[in-house]
């Protein structure tokens, strides 16, 4: 009988204090943490670290276990919300340079991470354990400080989440590659080292191309017939289309990580690129509506020039304006040429032909359930929001952090030899995600050989020349390049500086697969406590950095549009 069910048992009320405080201080420290030093994940974590097994031990192993699990359910809800927020047109014009920017996050912390093999004692396969944490970026901050400062459509906002997407992506490989190798289970093979990246590369290769030669055409025929049945049935589709686009995301979601799941790949790429399938199905289907209204427009446009009619006044009948000065030319020219002492009226048909009204609104030709369409081309983050945005925020992301919490023993993280060497990693990662921002200088070259232009003096209407615009000096040319902004450059790279989700759960898997048991040391997570105290600083340091830049650039106005590339 008690294998045929669960036995339902009424929990106790310490049972309930324990669990409801757990999630109500998550939240609210986050929030005050988020407001005002911008880094709330830090202080979730820090809750997880008290509330759990390395703390307090508030809560009960099972149900730690439980919440790392709806956590990682939260990690990859936040992944794939920055897919469905990429732009698909974006992302394809900025590639290389999105490329680069994360090849440089990657490499210059790898080497810096080696290069602290003799004062850290650690073995080169820790070493490159350490280099795939702290070359990660954290892709909360990715995406609040899009949505803080507007960025997220221009070119600079595109650039910082595929390179930070990149980041994680190539941190999460590696750490696939090592785990195997951390304990000596197994020997260094060509399929261990192959198939993770062969496996993420056939994903970000065959789906695009999927999309653009196979389901492109299925969308425009689908949307097409979907307006048309819309336009006849004047239901009102967006709850419809909002459902629609829930349950296409949704199944898209599901299946591309579970293939990635069992072909060897990292899950969470496999969300991002769910979302960013899901936003390009919903820009493919806004441009077959708006070329459906141009079409639409058009065909009215000539309707309505072919059957211009004039009302003569004498009879119901009614003819075009040709034949009308055909069979009677002083029924349309007598009245407005013969007498010049009349006022000079507009021509007015019955069919409404004329000058344009003022009101546009009146003057155009789309429907109406079709403008509604247009109007809405952001549908897929709308989604979001509606069915996804209040559980992962509330429930799933604290969830996340407070389990990164669970693991990261609080005992070590407090002795001396683990601070210094923590700070040391913070600073060395933080110049190496700087280097980042140096794509973005732009340098303006003045050459000294340039012909150089001299202000001609300008007479006012009103009297002479001005005697101080003769003696005005023309400016100085420097030979040497100066740089246009730095603006773009410093927000992008301390956006890279600040580690997050992926640092943390890297130095975890990490820690657990025993990359940082070395066999001569029988301390367990030494090393880890090293890179979990390098992972802090460089979140504040970041997330404090990046929104205290873009406060100074607010500061002056009309600045926000020129620093900010689209």
């Amino acid at each position: 009988m008690s294998d045929a069910a669960l036995a339902y048992h009424e929990p106790d009320i310490v049972t309930i204090l324990k669990q409801s405080s757990f999630l109500l201080v998550l939240n609210i420290l986050g929030f005050i943490l988020d407001h005002v030093f911008y880094c709330g994940l830090v202080g979730q974590v820090l809750i997880g670290m008290a509330w759990g097994a390395p703390g307090a031990k508030i809560l009960p192993q099972l149900f730690q276990e439980t919440v790392t699990q709806l956590g990682y359910l939260g990690l990859i809800m936040i992944v794939f919300e920055g897919g469905l927020a990429a732009s698909a047109r974006s992302l394809g014009r900025s590639v290389l340079l999105s490329i680069s920017v994360a090849l440089t996050g990657i490499a210059v912390p790898m080497a810096l991470s080696f290069s602290l093999m003799g004062i850290s004692k650690a073995t080169r396969l820790q070493s490159f354990a350490a280099g795939a944490a702290l070359c990660s970026t954290s892709l909360g901050t990715t995406f609040s400080l899009l949505k803080t400062t507007g960025l997220t459509s221009s070119r600079l906002g595109t650039v910082l989440t595929s390179a930070a997407m990149l980041d994680d992506v190539v941190g999460l490989a590696l750490v696939e590659v090592i785990s195997s190798l951390g304990t000596g289970r197994a020997s260094l093979t060509a399929t261990t080292v192959i198939r993770p990246v062969f496996v993420s590369l056939a994903f970000a290769i065959v789906l695009p191309v999927g999309c653009r030669l196979i389901l492109k055409p299925v969308i425009l025929r689908c949307s097409t017939a979907l307006s048309q049945a819309a336009t006849r049935s004047r239901f009102d589709s967006l709850g419809f289309s909002l459902q629609l686009r829930f349950i296409f995301s949704t199944a898209l979601l599901l299946a591309l990580v579970t293939s990635a799941s069992y072909a060897g790949a990292s899950n969470l790429f496999a969300a991002y690129l769910a979302g960013a399938m899901s936003s390009w199905v919903d820009e493919v289907s806004v441009q077959a509506c708006t070329s459906r209204s141009d079409d639409i427009a058009h065909t009215e446009a000539e309707g309505k020039e072919g059957h211009t009619t004039i009302t003569t006044g004498i009879g119901e009948g009614a003819i075009t304006p040709a034949q009308a000065a055909s069979h009677n030319p002083g029924l349309v020219d007598d009245t407005t040429q013969k007498d010049p002492t009349l006022p000079q009226q507009p021509f007015k048909s019955s069919c409404g032909l004329g000058p344009p009204p003022n009101d546009q609104a009146q003057s155009t030709t789309v429907p109406a359930d079709l403008r509604g369409n247009l109007d809405r081309e952001s549908r897929t983050m709308e989604m979001y929001k509606t069915y996804y945005a209040s559980a992962v925020d509330r429930v799933l992301k604290p969830f996340f952090f407070a389990s990164i919490g669970f693991s990261i023993p609080i005992s070590k993280m407090f002795q001396g030899p683990v601070i210094w060497r923590g700070l040391v990693y913070a600073a060395l990662m933080a110049i190496g995600k700087l280097c980042c921002g140096l794509w973005l200088v732009r340098f303006t070259t003045l050459s000294s050989g340039s012909p150089k232009t001299v202000p001609r003096a300008v007479a006012s209407p009103s009297g002479p020349m001005d005697p101080k615009s003769k003696q005005k000096k023309p400016p100085l040319h420097r030979s040497l390049p100066q740089p246009r902004s730095l603006y773009p450059a410093s927000i992008l790279g301390c956006a890279m500086v600040a580690r997050g989700e992926i640092g943390f759960l890297i130095s975890a898997l990490a820690a657990t697969n025993g990359i940082f048991t070395s066999h001569d040391s029988t301390t367990h997570g030494e090393d880890s406590s090293d890179l979990t105290s390098g992972v802090i600083p460089d979140r504040h340091v970041g997330d404090s950095s990046v929104h205290d830049c873009w406060a100074f650039i607010a500061r002056f106005p009309g600045k926000e549009s020129q620093e900010a590339p689209t």
